[in-house]
């Protein structure tokens, strides 16, 4: 019986008040503390797509400097490259200048004239 007795105040003292309230308090603290994780986390997976969006821009940005430079080491992209830049040329290249033919002037209508030449006289 003795050992009932025991059990039913160990009972009594674990579910009183007191103990529900601060089972209640801690429960809500540690629901505190699981959000404030689960939003710094969703926050990480953020900075981590941005950052793997950022990783390919710059790979795919290596890629074309490595283009570029490998085109540059070559005679023809290095000679390109000059040509473009200032006005050069090799010795004994010689510009040639296409020059547009030029349209030939219309002569004015002689029928037109002559309309405009009548109007004017029938004024006076």
């Amino acid at each position: 019986m003795k050992q009932f007795q025991n059990k039913k105040k160990i009972r009594s003292k674990i579910y009183s008040k007191t103990v529900l309230i601060i089972l209640i308090i801690l429960s809500l603290i540690l629901v505190k503390a699981v959000y404030n994780i689960y939003m710094k986390e969703l926050e990480s997976r953020k900075v981590m797509e941005k950052t793997k969006v950022k990783l390919t821009e710059l790979q795919n940005r290596q890629k074309k400097i490595l283009n570029e430079t490998q085109y540059l080491q070559s005679d023809l992209g290095l000679e390109e490259e000059i040509r473009s830049k200032f006005s050069v040329a090799k010795q004994g290249e010689e510009v040639i200048v296409i020059v547009p033919k030029e349209k030939e002037i219309a002569a004015p209508d002689p029928t037109w004239f002559e309309s405009f030449s009548a109007k004017v006289k029938s004024w006076f």
